[in-house]
């Protein structure tokens, strides 16, 4: 299924706000993955079920402060069409060397998908505080979409320098894939490989550092001030 797209409306990312000495940390926040780049205009096509995206993280910075991601829903869709984001670790089943989805880390309340006048929208979760593991699989769970309705996620690129999108060994092509993983009705996960796309799924993270770190730069304050103090 492929769908026109002329490019991606970069939002300003929103950061949990702790305080650092006299300033404070949202300055910390750093997007550890970043996927929102390049799309060659194709999307998922899965209607009413969940399905996501395996991601691995750069850095260090592991609290979870901010998630977004793009989606498609045909333009006058009815208005009951909802969704659910949830993360998970990757402490499942192993297949085809892949960590399948395991503990849940993180759902979200449901909300409502807009039907924009191109089709577009953007979903934004701010102020989340989940702390996360070097790697995860986030999902949504779509209900509501009817025979008439298209509604799927959006194919961009490989990640490039800001996170990694794992492959595996598709025995169809020979040749290592990306992939997208849908959940199926018995709650068990497959990983799908899309001919003819990078199956990266649009989206973008933001983290801050943990709360161990924070108290080593306040301690680290704490004793520049008290040489400076020593040396006057």
């Amino acid at each position: 299924m492929q769908k026109t797209k002329t490019g991606f409306k970069t939002a300003a990312c929103l950061s949990a706000a702790i305080l650092l000495g006299a300033s404070s940390a949202s300055s910390l926040a750093a997007v550890i993955y970043d996927n929102t780049d390049s799309s060659p205009g194709q999307m998922t096509d899965q209607g009413n079920a969940e399905i996501g995206d395996i991601v691995q993280f750069t850095g260090t910075d592991r609290i979870l402060t901010d998630f977004q991601f793009e989606y498609f829903l045909s333009p006058g869709a009815s208005g009951n069409e909802m969704g659910q984001i949830f993360l998970r670790a990757l402490d499942g089943p192993v297949v085809d060397g892949i960590n399948l989805p395991g503990t849940l880390l993180y759902s979200s309340d449901t909300f409502n998908l807009r039907a924009t006048a191109d089709g577009y929208d953007r979903i934004n979760l701010s102020g989340l505080a989940v702390n996360v593991p070097d790697a995860i699989a986030w999902t949504v769970s779509v209900t509501g979409v009817e025979t008439t309705e298209e509604m799927g996620f959006l194919f961009y690129s490989d990640a490039d320098s800001t996170g990694l999108n794992p492959t595996f060994l598709d025995d169809v092509t020979g040749m290592q894939e990306h992939f997208t993983i849908p959940r199926q009705a018995d709650g068990s996960w497959d990983l799908l490989n899309h001919p003819g796309v990078e199956d990266n799924l649009n989206a973008r993270f933001t983290a801050v550092p943990e709360p161990t770190t924070w108290a080593l730069m306040l301690g680290g304050l704490g004793i520049l001030g008290f040489m400076r103090r020593r040396a006057k």
